[in-house]
């Protein structure tokens, strides 16, 4: 079980940061909607924009906040 405190995360009793800063969260949305998806991929693609977008906006604000 993870424990999310303040965008750190404890799992088994070890702290974990997040693994991307913004920049590199805002490059993987500028690839993504570069790329051309079709079908079902569509859905898979929504579903991960969705999740990087939410990272993005809390990478964000942890960074600003440690400005």
């Amino acid at each position: 079980m993870a424990i999310n405190l303040n965008g750190k995360f404890i799992l088994g009793g070890v702290e974990h940061h997040h693994p991307l800063t913004s920049e590199q969260i805002r490059f993987l949305l500028t690839i993504l909607k570069s790329c051309k998806f079709q079908g079902d991929e569509l859905e898979n693609l929504m579903v991960i924009i969705l999740k990087l977008q939410e990272e993005y906006n809390k990478v964000l604000q942890k960074e600003e906040q440690t400005k």
